[in-house]
């Protein structure tokens, strides 16, 4: 592995986890909502919850950190920032404005929010599947291109956004 490897499964984990809790509060604030974009959130919680997990355990197996242990994010890509400036990462506020959304303002603030954040990882995806060198990293960041992309076209399709 190098550090396009490491990088990217340390950042991708923080990027999902921030989709597990959005896709979390949607559903908590919108229980009549949209039924396809409450399973589609279902879905996140669950794919990026497993995805989480396997992230882990290559960074394990690689001996590396879980987490990146540093105030930015993103140095990896030759790009570094501090996390509130990651692509698609929603900010304190925006995660709020969520939270305190209800009916068809759920529904249009949770795809905005997810479309943002799914471009953001597909940001970050696309560069891992040139530059990381564990052949199941590469994988990984592949099938994040292709499942993102698939969920980015739901949504926009469903909300209308």
């Amino acid at each position: 592995h190098n550090r396009v490897d490491t990088g990217f499964l340390q950042d991708m984990r923080i990027h999902h986890e921030q989709a597990v809790a959005m896709s979390s509060i949607y559903l908590a604030i919108s229980p009549d909502g949209n039924n396809t974009l409450r399973q589609i959130a279902r879905q996140i919680m669950l794919d990026q919850s497993m995805e989480s997990g396997r992230m882990v355990q290559l960074l394990r197996m690689f001996n590396e950190a879980e987490t990146n242990e540093s105030d930015q994010v993103m140095a990896w890509m030759g790009t570094p920032l501090p996390l509130a400036k990651m692509p698609g990462y929603a900010s304190d506020g925006e995660m709020k404005t969520l939270s305190e959304s209800r009916g068809i303002d759920a529904d249009k603030t949770f795809a905005r929010l997810m479309i943002a954040h799914h471009k953001g990882a597909i940001h970050m995806a696309e560069y891992a599947a040139q530059e990381a060198i564990n052949s199941e990293v590469v994988a990984f960041a592949n099938a994040i291109l292709s499942a993102q992309q698939g969920e980015i076209n739901e949504i926009a399709r469903i909300a209308g956004v």
